[in-house]
């Protein structure tokens, strides 16, 4: 009888259309999950491996081995959080497995997440070979923002004048720079070279070619990549 009523309860709020049932108002979006989740996908992977090893790995560097919910589909991994351990993941990163870099989006969901754009992820990166008179934290800003989208830099290391360090989200579809020969800078009216490198902390399986961490097909070589997307743009930086 109870079964009979709550179908029948169901009905009334499923509004039939051509080929779809819509359920509307509030108790269509109370049926939606409002935790976090988070969708991953390893990089560079060479040789494929069990996803259940890989969620046993993963799980256990994270401290959540039975509080964590992780499932894979296809070659994408579903996570689902609290908000504070969703944030800790993401933002104490980069996490590996096997070399092979864990990058991360914050999920809806609801979208496929074989398609979910997981565009980039932030790393760490040491600027290294500025002179003592452009450890400012202008300067670093500077050079920080050519090497994508700069979220902080450790503006108490420059003071004390010990590194030049920023926090980059670095998009997957650029090079990182760590695999070319040094760069040169050019900075002010008077032009005054620094020729830089740059280390990226904890950052493994890269090119050391293109640069790239991941290949669709053959390594496109340092002239497709590095020379058209790093030489090609004006460095003369007015500070």
């Amino acid at each position: 009888m109870l079964d009979g009523i709550s179908s029948q309860f169901a009905a009334t709020l499923a509004i039939k259309e051509k080929g779809k049932v819509v359920f509307a108002g509030a108790a269509g979006d109370t049926a939606i999950s409002r935790q976090p989740f988070v969708v991953g996908h390893l990089v560079g992977m060479k040789k494929p491996s069990l996803p259940k090893a890989v969620i046993r790995a993963l799980t256990l560097v994270w401290g959540y081995k039975n509080r964590l919910h992780m499932r894979a589909q296809g070659d994408r991994y579903i996570l689902k959080f609290t908000c504070e351990e969703r944030d800790y993941v993401i933002s104490e990163g980069p996490w590996f497995y096997n070399k092979a870099l864990f990058i991360m989006a914050k999920y809806d969901g609801l979208t496929n997440p074989v398609i979910f754009p997981i565009l980039g992820f932030p790393f760490i990166v040491d600027i290294m070979g500025l002179p003592p008179a452009l450890m400012t934290a202008g300067a670093v800003t500077l050079v920080g923002e050519t090497l994508g989208e700069l979220e902080e830099i450790k503006e108490n290391e420059i003071k004390r004048g010990a590194r030049a360090r920023v926090w980059v989200f670095h998009r997957l579809s650029e090079p990182i720079w760590q695999a070319f020969p040094p760069m040169r800078f050019e900075f002010g009216t008077a032009r005054i070279p620094a020729m830089l490198t740059f280390r990226y902390e904890h950052t493994l399986g890269f090119c050391w070619t293109c640069g790239l961490m991941e290949h669709v097909g053959k390594c496109p070589g340092p002239s497709d990549v590095f020379e058209a997307r790093v030489v090609g743009v004006h460095w003369v930086i007015v500070i």
